[in-house]
């Protein structure tokens, strides 16, 4: 049986460190009043970026015992975050409240809009980044793939720039695919400044 996802809200200072023993399979941030990820580990891991909104489980048939919780926004920060026992679907979830009807549905409405990339070579990693798509609220998906012409990887990340293969989020490596739906702007830079990307938006 599946146990009633746990919640929590609280207020960090700069820099500060929160310890919640909470056990489950996955956490996800539902709001954050500034920035817009957390540094977050489960049990003794490292910290990793949480993005507000997005799920992050553990690894399949595992369960953690504590997250940390650390305060890099460079200012206070209050956060809503929420600790399942099974990974939830985006689509179940809104960013301030559990499980809104609305927006379940709203995401299980086929797409009006579509716009692709076009391809151009993105600037080198730690030399510049580009934005591959806007901030957009009412995505309902994306798709990337690295074609298998790129001689390096395509450094992803959401948010302002610069995006470097140190602070992204994903890594795509020739022939990848990736299909995140986040509302963010999703940004890239590459390894050698040659390589391209393919891929889309729906909204």
């Amino acid at each position: 049986m599946i146990r009633t996802p746990k919640t929590l809200s609280i207020t960090m200072a700069v820099d500060d460190v929160f310890k919640w023993p909470v056990e489950g399979s996955e956490c996800r941030i539902l709001s954050m009043t500034a920035g817009t990820y957390l540094e977050v580990a489960f049990d003794n891991d490292g910290y990793q970026r949480f993005y507000a909104g997005v799920g992050y489980p553990i690894r399949r048939g595992e369960q953690f015992r504590l997250v940390r919780f650390h305060n890099t926004t460079g200012g206070a920060v209050t956060i809503v975050a929420t600790v399942s026992d099974a990974p939830l679907q985006d689509s179940r979830f809104d960013q301030t409240i559990l499980g809104t009807i609305n927006d379940a549905l709203d995401l299980m409405t086929p797409p009006e809009n579509q716009a692709s990339i076009v391809p151009a070579a993105i600037a080198q990693t730690g030399v510049g980044d580009d934005q591959i798509f806007a901030a957009r609220t009412g995505r309902k998906a994306t798709w990337f793939e690295a074609p298998a012409g790129n001689t390096g990887a395509v450094y992803l990340g959401f948010g302002a720039g610069p995006i470097t293969a140190a602070n992204c989020v994903r890594i795509m490596s020739p022939r990848a695919t990736w299909w995140p739906v986040v509302p963010f702007e999703i940004r890239a830079s590459s390894e050698n400044g040659t390589e391209v990307l393919h891929g889309y938006e729906a909204w």
